[in-house]
């Protein structure tokens, strides 16, 4: 379960660069965060369906 902690700072991580950066640097920072973000999303919707623990 280490994913649901590690992508999730990921993503803070890169959007915090992307605040501090500027041109293409920037975005692919900006565009990281989203992808890190969009596969924990995947990741935890995923592992609640397996577990149901509701």
């Amino acid at each position: 379960m280490g994913i649901m902690l590690f992508l999730p700072l990921t993503a803070l991580a890169a959007f915090l660069v992307g605040l501090d950066r500027r041109g293409k640097g920037r975005i692919l920072a900006f565009g990281f965060g989203s992808l890190a973000t969009a596969v924990w999303l995947w990741v935890v919707v995923a592992l609640v369906v397996v577990n149901r623990p509701f």
